[in-house]
């Protein structure tokens, strides 16, 4: 059976450091794509006339009191918000008896876990005191919100501690603005133009990373909880976010993949959808923002990028529990681009993983009329092009598998480009070890040559693919899919990685869903500029059986097993266990083995590689599709 071309899909990345010196508007305006720039003749005339008409009633950041009300109307008879509020307020009541946030770095270097902290008490004890009109989740709040504003700072040395703080006072600020004094308002209104609004965010607001729009949204919502009293603020603060979102918001197009990998999907589409909705609640206007290529279908990345059982593809910095505990933005998405059966998605993972404010925000109860019909197979084309490829059957006989091409450098980034993570009967086979501890030295010096790419997590030695003569893939090179295809009882991408190695004349990955669906292959072609030592590396949580040209995994909580069968046309090949050696204090790498497959290539001699997984563990079914095998990934 010969697989026919659909088309070939030629992507570029954009080249992004991940230096925290990273990245000023003008160095980095020549790489956005024009579609993203946003043309206003007179923005500064626009902004002046959105806070003339600015609703002048509190509450009217994200929420109104028609809509609280509308929340609690829903709470009388809806199931779903019922339970998303139970949840919210045992979270509100525990709260309570917490003590007041104290300033503190808690690794030397961020506040960041406070910000967060006063973000959640702010969010949920108002959503149970515009529920319940007991008083006393709103004088937590009140007292909460004066701890914080006599903070000597919120340390914009790190501006994504300032921002999500400016988040938090300016939503505490306007949700509890009838319950505050004159003199409360007076005291937080102060705090917030003095460790909010008045430091300078520097690089962090042009940004093309999350950075960008974390930033810019929390000093958008700050801005305009106190926009009737200093609308200077406001002026400012939005019309920069305007100018200067659309350079991280690029990284949506064409398609809504995300490039820093679904855990800072959720990050920022976190803040995304509060400044959005807090302008559309506030001024009735986000000056375009929303509709931005790709941006419509931002929320379908998560989705498909995350297995049935939640667990995401856990590249580019995700963090150790890499899960859809992060992804309640989905509901706004779902509302603002008419696409309400991504919120029922989203709804089954937050009664795994705990309901969050943002479900309790954004619930449209239309969703429940919605069903969500998956395509089998995507791809997101963006700057990390990522191709998920599923059997779309429910456990124990699903298969879900994810991978990646695009460019080494960019943010969060790894030396991983080509990697992949495969689900089968809901185990989690092949891994990605995911992020480092943050705060080892140089961990953020991202151009090439810098200490980042020295850490093993980071390193290609820790990554589903090959090493060539021991060397790391090529910093800042990128890899472009050839061809993505989608049948009905296959499917497949080919990849040309060949700029990822500096020995290389080709090397092309294939992965392939085949056999009606029931079987993996993942096949590489090699090429070489002189004769070499390939590493063919697999990374795995789970026991490792080595049999020859076989391995078995087993899954010691389910004890279910897995086949990998190995086959290649070199002379020889063996089949090792190790371990990714590390150094504290870098987070440990002893809880995943290696697998590696060694064999030499000759210069200038096409050498094959395949990797089959039987899913019924038994390999009478790897023979089947010989023809695939047969054919070289070109002819694919």
């Amino acid at each position: 059976m010969r697989l026919q071309l659909l088309g070939a899909m030629v992507v570029c990345g954009l080249i992004a450091s991940t230096s925290t010196l990273e990245v000023n508007a003008k160095e980095n305006s020549h790489k956005i794509n024009k579609m993203t720039k946003i043309q206003h003749e007179n923005l500064k005339h626009e902004i002046s006339e959105a806070l003339k008409n600015m609703r002048t009633e509190h509450p009217r950041l994200i929420m109104t009191d028609e809509m609280f009300a509308e929340r609690k109307k829903l709470l009388k008879t809806d199931e779903n918000m019922q339970f998303y509020y139970a949840t919210i307020k045992k979270q509100a009541d525990k709260i309570l008896e917490k003590p007041l946030l104290k300033h503190h770095l808690r690794d030397g270097i961020r506040m960041l876990g406070v910000s967060r902290d006063m973000m959640d008490r702010v969010y949920k004890l108002g959503i149970v005191w515009k529920m319940t009109g007991d008083d006393k989740y709103a004088e937590c709040a009140r007292k909460n919100l004066l701890s914080v504003v006599a903070f000597k700072d919120w340390n914009p040395r790190h501006f994504l501690d300032t921002a999500e703080m400016s988040n938090a006072v300016g939503v505490g600020y306007d949700w509890f603005y009838h319950y505050l004094s004159e003199d409360d308002r007076d005291i937080i209104r102060k705090g917030l133009i003095k460790n909010g609004l008045t430091p300078n965010p520097k690089f962090a607001v042009v940004r093309t990373n999350n950075w960008n729009v974390v930033c810019n949204g929390g000093l958008i919502i700050g801005a305009l909880a106190i926009a009737d009293t200093n609308p200077e603020f406001a002026q400012k603060i939005i019309e920069r976010a305007v100018k200067n979102m659309p350079n991280c918001l690029a990284h949506f197009a064409p398609d809504g993949g995300w490039f820093e990998g679904p855990g800072y999907w959720g990050y920022t589409a976190r803040y995304f959808a509060m400044s959005m909705a807090a302008m559309e609640t506030s001024i009735g206007t986000d000056f375009g923002l929303t509709k931005l290529p790709g941006l419509a279908m931002a929320a379908e990345f998560p989705v498909y990028s995350s297995d049935n059982e939640g667990r995401y593809f856990r590249f580019a910095d995700v963090g150790k529990k890499g899960s859809r505990g992060g992804t309640g933005p989905i509901f706004w998405f779902a509302n603002k681009y008419n696409n309400l059966a991504l919120a029922q998605n989203e709804d089954k993972f937050a009664r795994i993983f705990g309901a969050k404010q943002y479900h309790f925000l954004w619930y449209n109860p239309k969703m429940n009329n919605r069903s969500l019909v998956l395509e089998k197979d995507k791809l997101f084309r963006g700057d990390v092009p990522t191709a998920i490829f599923t059997n779309l059957k429910k456990q124990p006989q699903d298969i879900w598998i994810a991978a990646k091409a695009g460019t080494n450098g960019l943010a969060h980034g790894h030396l991983d480009v080509g990697s992949f993570e495969v689900t089968i009967n809901g185990v989690r086979w092949l891994a990605d070890m995911g992020a480092d501890f943050y705060n080892l030295p140089g961990y953020w010096e991202g151009e090439v040559g810098g200490r980042r790419w020295s850490y093993p997590r980071i390193a290609t030695e820790a990554h589903n693919v090959p090493m060539i003569n021991d060397k790391d893939q090529v910093q800042n090179a990128s890899a472009t899919v050839e061809k993505f295809v989608s049948k009905e009882d296959y499917a497949f991408w080919t990849l040309n990685m060949t700029k990822l190695y500096s020995d290389a004349k080709s090397v092309k990955r294939g992965i392939a869903l085949y056999d009606k669906r029931n079987d993996v292959l993942i096949r590489d072609e090699f090429i070489l500029k002189k004769k070499s030592n390939i590493k063919w590396t697999l990374i795995t949580g789970k026991n490792v059986e080595v049999n020859k040209n076989k391995v078995i995994l087993t899954d010691t909580k389910t004890n279910k097993k897995l086949l990998i069968v190995f086959n290649s046309n070199a002379k020889s090949f063996k089949v090792v266990t190790n371990k990714v050696p590390y150094t504290e204090p870098a987070h440990p790498t002893d809880k995943f083995t290696r697998i590696q497959i060694i064999f030499d290539v000759p210069s200038d001699t096409l050498v094959y590689f395949d990797a089959k997984f039987a899913n019924n563990n038994s390999s009478k079914n790897l023979e089947s599709n010989q023809a695939l095998f047969n054919e070289s990934i070109t002819n694919w």
